[in-house]
């Protein structure tokens, strides 16, 4: 009995670690997630405010973390819709990420990734972007995202400065 267990546990374990394709598609839950998170960045980054409302789940939070003027440590939970009218008016947006890391099983999604982000072609900041994914029905939605905001010590970016 306990090394029927064991089998079942392992097995368990081991299924539990490999991808899960998505209904009939052929494609995987961590590539479709992938997807999109790629359609979000090009949404932010041509302004794409209506096509940004489709990939986000209704409700979902923007968490940013970063260090205040004197030194501590801040952060704000905001709805991710409350500034979405902004990006249609305010600078150009240019957000670049690299090296991503993504977990997926068929429900749940976990991306994380350095980025960098330009102000109408100018070098702002950079950070680490994490998108917590869900998935309904065959659509990947972005329900929360979190970042770290640094304004200093930042790595350069392996993608090369900004293309104009």
């Amino acid at each position: 009995m306990k090394k029927l267990f064991c089998i079942a546990a392992v097995t368990g374990l081991l299924a539990s670690h490999s991808p899960v394709l998505a209904e009939d598609s052929g494609v995987t839950n961590e590539a479709a997630a992938m997807a999109t998170v790629e359609r979000f960045f090009k949404a932010i980054n041509a302004a794409d405010t209506e096509a940004m409302s489709n990939i986000l789940k209704p409700g979902a939070k923007f968490t940013t973390v970063f260090d205040t003027p004197d030194g501590a440590l801040g952060s704000s939970v905001d709805l991710v819709s409350s500034f979405l009218p902004s990006m249609k008016t305010g600078p150009k947006i240019t957000e670049r990420f690299w090296n991503p890391k993504l977990l997926a099983n068929d429900r749940i999604a976990v991306f994380w990734a350095r980025y960098d982000m330009h102000l109408d072609g100018k070098y702002s900041h950079c950070g680490t972007d994490v998108f917590d994914l869900i998935k309904s029905g065959d659509t990947w939605q972005i329900m929360n995202i979190r970042v770290t905001v640094q304004s200093s010590g930042c790595p350069t970016s392996p993608l090369g400065p900004l293309k104009k």
